[in-house]
């Protein structure tokens, strides 16, 4: 298969060049080192394959809608955010059905062990 032929029929199995798939893979890792590691820019940069920071920058702008410092900055807001969000409520009759479920379990695994024997 020329190569021509396998990046049109990847196109049209997943909407995307193989390219462009892999720039989008490398973006991805980008936004997780960016948001979960204190790597700099310019290692992440290097990290996901670039070797310009300035090409990096501009495409993680275009794609992110964002710099890469600035997805950072946010990325950390909402983690601390999330974090200090109270748990949600569950509805008393869930948490009522679950613990039937629970004890009955157990009392299900208690018979058989009761049975088995030595």
């Amino acid at each position: 298969m020329s190569a021509f032929h396998f990046a049109r029929l990847y196109r049209a199995v997943f909407g995307e060049s193989p390219h462009q798939a892999r720039v989008t893979a490398r973006i991805d890792r980008a936004k997780t080192l960016l948001a979960a590691t204190d790597l700099s820019v310019t290692e992440v940069c290097t990290a996901v394959g670039y070797e310009s920071l300035g090409s990096f920058s501009a495409l993680f702008a275009r794609r992110a809608g964002c710099s890469p410092t600035a997805y950072r900055q946010t990325a950390r807001e909402r983690a601390r955010d999330d974090a200090n969000r109270p748990a949600p409520l569950v509805v008393g009759c869930l948490s009522l059905m679950a613990r039937a479920a629970r004890e009955a379990q157990n009392r299900t695994n208690g018979e058989a062990l009761a049975t088995a024997g030595p």
